[in-house]
């Protein structure tokens, strides 16, 4: 697992919805969509990040994504990130964005 694995992973755990779109990790990491799609399927196939919702267009984080994350210790960041993306939202409704079972 390399920095931008873990990055991704830590950024699709830290925001009160437990997923997000390409278009918000996008603007997070300032990388095209595409490029991230690619990178996101290769999490997908390791069973590290899933689909969510009918379209599947929200990524979120597995029980097997967490329970890696916190065996080589870049868990417990995620709250620092929370804080921080949760300053910087505006108040915008979920909507019909569906949720992760873990959260």
């Amino acid at each position: 697992m390399n920095s931008e694995d873990i990055r991704l992973l830590q950024q699709l755990l830290a925001n009160r919805h437990g997923s997000l779109t390409l278009a918000e990790l996008s603007a997070r990491n300032r990388e095209d969509e595409t490029t991230l799609a690619e990178h996101l399927d290769g999490l997908r196939e390791n069973g590290l990040v899933a689909t969510l919702g009918d379209s599947g267009k929200y990524y979120t984080v597995t029980e097997c994504g967490i329970q890696v994350l916190k065996q080589i210790g870049h868990y417990e960041q995620i709250g620092i990130l929370h804080d921080m993306y949760s300053a910087a939202e505006t108040d915008v409704e979920a909507g019909d964005r569906p949720r992760p079972e873990w959260l």
